[in-house]
């Protein structure tokens, strides 16, 4: 039903769109499968990784989403500790944009309606282009 629903909201024509999948808490980026390339720098690893979550289809989505540990987790978690039978757990599309994606991720932090700070979430990785 899952794979359906999200076929018919992001491909209603048949459309070979992409898109970024993940559910209203997490990303399944835990799930992307990636061939380990001798010598390959850190940061060329984690843009293939952000790439490989690119999808085309509600199978692709439901794909990736059934295959994360993080998904799984966050669905648990949601469940068990949900306040109010009233909240709901969301799949979100975005439509995929290359720019972001060939970007490696990033936290920002809000402090009273303005950001105050931005960090690399890999810390530890060289990003030559930065």
């Amino acid at each position: 039903e899952l794979e359906r629903r999200l076929q018919l909201a992001a491909w209603p024509d048949g459309g070979r769109e992409s898109f970024f999948v993940k559910t209203s808490m997490r990303s399944p980026k835990d799930a992307a499968k990636l061939k380990d390339i001798p010598g390959e720098a850190p940061h060329e690893r984690l843009s293939r990784q952000v790439r490989a979550l690119c999808i085309c289809s509600g199978a692709d989505a439901v794909e990736l989403l059934c295959a994360s540990r993080r998904v799984a987790e966050d669905i648990g978690h949601f469940v068990r500790y949900r306040v109010d039978s009233s909240e709901r757990l969301n799949v979100v599309l975005r439509h995929w944009d290359e720019g972001v994606a060939g970007a490696v991720e990033w936290r920002c932090f809000i402090f009273g309606g303005q950001l105050t700070a931005i960090s690399q979430y890999h810390c530890y990785n060289i990003l030559p282009s930065v």
